[in-house]
């Protein structure tokens, strides 16, 4: 039996790999926002109870800040971007969300790492008299039935493609480990 992995497996050497580019995904929700016209922009996500502590996140947000540099350079440099960090504990997430919404630097859009976690902040925003998209634009990941219940635009990791990536891998005879990339789409609502 072949197997085909997602996601995670891609470093650690097991089966096929199907994924999602990411890295693009990444990059279009940044364009999306830079060419609306957005200057400040907040990255929602991870939400690891310290960031700080946990060894991964430094690189995970590292690489994050690197991809926007280079999508910014050309469409805006004078863009920044402003990490606000989730947190599994409901008081401290809105507590960093509502920081984030009040605070002089204020992001007049965010991108989410997942459609989910942009329901947390939505739900905060709209308490504090945020409107959406007026006064803050938001983009999500993964294009879920979140997005859609929220009306939020999203990056799709394109499902379809993912399931026809997979299973061709599985019909296929050849020995050799095979790494696929697909490529997501925008969704605009």
């Amino acid at each position: 039996v072949r197997l085909s992995y997602t996601g995670a497996n891609l470093q650690r050497g097991l089966g096929h790999v199907v994924q999602a580019n990411w890295e693009s995904g990444f990059a279009l929700a940044f364009e999306h926002l830079l060419n609306l016209g957005h200057r400040r922009i907040g990255f929602y996500g991870h939400g690891c109870p310290n960031p700080d502590a946990n060894p991964e996140f430094p690189h995970y947000q590292l690489m994050i800040r690197t991809l926007f540099e280079s999508v910014k350079c050309e469409l805006a440099p004078d863009a920044s971007l402003l990490f606000i960090h989730g947190h599994p504990d409901e008081s401290v997430r809105d507590r960093r969300v509502e920081e984030a919404l009040t605070g002089g630097a204020r992001p007049t859009a965010v991108f989410a790492e997942s459609d989910f976690k942009a329901t947390f902040f939505i739900k905060v925003a709209r308490r504090l008299g945020v409107k959406l998209p007026d006064d803050l634009s938001m983009v999500g990941y993964y294009d879920t039935p979140w997005a859609e219940a929220y009306d939020l635009d999203s990056v799709s990791v394109n499902p379809a493609a993912l399931a026809a990536a997979a299973v061709k891998l599985l019909k296929t005879d050849d020995p050799n480990r095979h790494i696929v990339m697909v490529e997501p789409r925008l969704v605009i609502r």
